[in-house]
């Protein structure tokens, strides 16, 4: 258990604090916006509304903005300070998995679905360039650690973990809003239910947390409140139960199947080895079987988000830690030698379907680069993925003769090993090209900003990085994304305005008259075009 121990913290923290030491830039659109706007607040001193060039910034509340203030202040404006908080609240969600399955079960399940969910595709995906969904995931899972610990037989009255209950409850509120509430609530209920656990005193236990959580919650709500009118109304009535309720708000339109694919394909190679828990089952004490609560919080978010209006990648994020944990049951079952015959045939197929989609991802990785990305794959990278594929091919045909248990160490370190190759060799590149960070080279470069920055898609990230003389010039109107539709509808063009566009997209401009004859100046990646 000390081998999986270490290996699971020095997997976690290659996997999520070794990209801080390459240089892959803030990307747009969350991440760039989210690091400007913390900017915003430590230079003008701002405490409590977030800001995005003087305007407020409705959408968000203030925990991830609190947590990118404070590592701006102590290590300065670089990237690896706006990027640093995410990653460090991607690695409190490992551990927080991990603790999570260690109250649920035992300490070997603990270690296994920590270094589960480190190693899985969708977290690890997302932790490169993290958002305020990344610092959900711990409150959740910590939510949850603490109401099991205080409904067991051994916690007498539970008080105490009832309290922090409410106060991790509270914390997330300040995170992501209703979210992590419903995703907890629905979860948590759906097991009490499903295990006959609904007592008046669980009931006076989830009324006191909830208490808490408000209490918590609440000065900062009402602190918002003053200093923008309206946003109560706003933010828990258009983002929340419109944002639920209809497809008119942001992120809407999505079918109600857009969780599958992300679910299917963000699990692996984890989610190859979940199986439904038997939820008659009891332990040894009487008490329902613990599988049943990670099942449950899976699928009641899954539910709840797919019936929602407004649907995005990363509002899944929360669920995710479930499948790690049945997938670490069903490993640490193994290992123990309890689990069945038919365990063992199920842990062998999904240790064969996991080499074999780790070979096929990776043989075809440096081809994939070469067709979608800007330039074709580097070939010491091609080479080196080659040989990675030969590895997992032989991992594959070994799987054949030995008992499946004792691969889960070979196979975790891996995939993570192929992670780390692939941020390594394709990560720079991947973030530069969703990155505006060269337009601010060119802006610093001559030493001033337009009166108007046209910017297309969306990409701000270059105000953070722009020389604080200049970044101290913009008004709030002063940069505006826009689209080809909105630019040729322009009667006449501003005076002292540039259009900004990632290079690739420059024949776009020939759809707008007022660009027909238009000057471009090259800014790294970008191009600059003025008439």
């Amino acid at each position: 258990m000390k081998t999986t121990a270490s290996l699971a913290v020095v997997l976690s923290a290659v996997l999520y604090l070794g990209p801080l030491f390459l240089d892959a830039p803030l990307t747009d659109p969350d991440e760039g916006l989210h690091a400007v706007i913390a900017q915003e607040m430590y230079e003008r001193g701002e405490g409590v509304v977030p800001r995005f060039l003087g305007h407020a910034f409705l959408d968000k509340p203030i925990i991830f903005f609190w947590a990118q203030v404070a590592s701006m202040a102590a290590f300065g404006m670089t990237t690896a300070a706006a990027r640093l908080p995410g990653m460090l609240f991607a690695l409190l969600g490992v551990a927080s998995t991990g603790w999570l399955a260690r109250v649920l079960f035992d300490s070997r399940t603990g270690w296994m679905a920590a270094a589960s969910y480190a190693t899985m595709t969708l977290p690890f995906m997302l932790a490169q360039a993290p958002v305020h969904d990344m610092a959900l995931v711990p409150l959740v899972n910590l939510t949850l650690a603490c109401l099991w610990k205080a409904g067991s037989r051994k916690s007498g009255l539970g008080v105490r973990d009832s309290a922090l209950a409410g106060i991790f409850l509270g914390l997330s509120i300040l995170t992501k809003g209703l979210e992590g509430v419903a995703i907890v609530g629905v979860g948590y209920v759906a097991y009490l239910l499903l295990t006959r656990g609904v007592t008046w005193r669980v009931v006076w236990r989830g009324v006191a947390v909830l208490a808490i959580a408000g209490v918590v919650a609440a000065p900062w709500y009402v602190s918002m409140a003053a200093r923008e009118p309206g946003y109560l109304a706003y933010y828990f009535v258009d983002r929340h139960f419109l944002g639920f309720t209809t497809d008119s708000q942001r992120h809407g339109g999505q079918p109600w199947w857009f969780y599958v694919p992300l679910v299917t394909l963000g699990g692996l190679p984890w989610i190859l080895y979940v199986r439904l828990p038997r939820f008659h089952r009891r332990t040894d004490e009487g008490s329902p079987s613990p599988e049943v609560l990670p099942l449950t919080l899976f699928a009641g978010a899954f539910v709840l988000l797919s019936l929602s209006g407004s649907k995005a990648a990363t509002y899944i994020l929360p669920a995710m830690p479930a499948v790690a944990i049945l997938a670490a049951r069903a490993w640490a079952s193994g290992l123990s030698g309890a689990s069945s015959p038919g365990s063992e045939r199920r842990l062998r197929i999904g240790a064969l379907a996991h080499a074999g989609v780790m070979f096929a991802v990776v043989a075809l990785t440096p081809w994939a680069v070469g067709r979608w990305g800007d330039r074709p794959a580097d070939p010491a990278g091609a080479l080196l993925f080659g040989v990675l594929s030969v590895v997992w091919l032989r991992t594959m045909l070994s799987l054949r003769g030995r008992p499946p248990a004792q691969a889960w160490p070979r196979l975790v370190v891996q995939t993570a090993a192929t992670y780390v190759l692939a941020f390594v060799l394709f990560g720079p590149a991947l973030a530069q090209a969703h990155s505006s960070r060269d337009l601010a080279a060119y802006f610093n470069s001559i030493g001033r900003m337009p009166r108007t920055v046209f910017v297309m898609d969306a990409r701000v990230s270059f105000v953070y990085y722009l020389r604080p003389e200049l970044r101290r010039q913009l008004r709030s109107d002063q940069v505006q994304s826009v689209s080809v539709e909105q630019l040729a509808a322009q009667a006449a063009w501003p005076h002292d305005a540039v259009l900004a566009l990632p290079a690739d997209l420059r024949g776009r401009t020939a759809r707008v008259p007022l660009l027909k004859n238009a000057s471009t100046r090259a800014a790294g990646r970008y191009v600059v075009v003025a008439p």
